[in-house]
């Protein structure tokens, strides 16, 4: 059976609200590296988001969010991989 170590994972976000309808996101996330016998593995992405949001009462509010993010799969060929996409989503704050 083959040893396989990995390192832990980690990010961090930052977020800027501009006013009570809008805000705006950047984050980092780094999911770690995976060592085998085959090789190395590291998977990483960046991600930018916008924010807008509604306040219904003074305690509840709905928003949605819409972005993209940037990912990279780093390791021996051909697992060597970049990848961007859109991300969005909904929900509700109290």
């Amino acid at each position: 059976m083959a040893a396989t170590t990995r390192t832990r994972p980690g990010g961090s976000s930052a977020a800027y609200q501009f006013n009570r309808f809008f805000a705006a996101e950047l984050g980092y996330h780094d999911f770690g590296k995976a060592t085998a016998p085959a090789g190395d593995t590291k998977a990483r992405a960046w991600e930018v988001v916008g924010l807008a949001s509604y306040p219904l009462t003074n305690e509840f509010s709905v928003y949605g969010k819409l972005g993209g993010y940037n990912g990279k799969l780093e390791g021996r060929r051909p697992e060597h991989r970049d990848n961007n996409q859109v991300t969005y989503g909904a929900g509700v704050a109290l």
